[in-house]
């Protein structure tokens, strides 16, 4: 029971901070279309990226993918960031399809450790991140435990 409530938890903060953090952009600015030749704000973030991303070797095909893809379609993939927050972290605190929810995280966090990035959560900001390597490990942590069967609707539905 001890361990059960203990997982939970885990998944309800990664939740909460993933939510919060995806709200905090939704408020932010970050879906206002930029006027014009401004700018997304994660086109930004991007941009100010390439140059440290372009003199990692083994990432070539990474600063490629961000230069030719990432980039021209900003105004998609800030939509695909700031609703990926929301949705992952809204899935982890109901404990509503965690293993899905979990896999989708893991791809927002290697997205981001691979551009060096900071993922701007609250796990940042309090001091408890290394940036989006902590993401990674509560993703992979909530799918290994099936952190939803825990207090969370995936138990419920499951009949656990």
């Amino acid at each position: 029971m001890r361990t059960n409530l203990a997982i939970a938890l885990v998944r309800i903060y990664a939740g909460a901070a993933l939510l919060l953090t995806g709200l905090r952009k939704l408020t932010g600015g970050w879906l206002s279309a930029p006027g014009d030749g401004g700018k997304w704000k994660l086109q930004e973030n991007l941009e100010g990226q390439l140059p440290e991303l372009a003199k990692v070797e083994w990432l070539g095909w990474y600063h490629d993918l961000v230069r030719d893809s990432f980039l021209p379609n900003a105004a998609v993939f800030t939509y695909l960031v700031v609703f990926g927050e929301i949705l992952i972290g809204a899935a982890f605190v109901m404990g509503f399809l965690t293993r899905t929810a979990a896999l989708f995280g893991i791809l927002m966090g290697t997205t981001f450790f691979l551009l060096g990035m900071r993922s701007g959560s609250l796990l940042d900001q309090i001091g408890f991140s290394s940036g989006p390597s902590t993401l990674i490990f509560l993703c992979v942590l909530i799918l290994i435990a099936d952190a939803g069967r825990s207090f969370g609707l995936d138990g419920k539905l499951r009949g656990a």
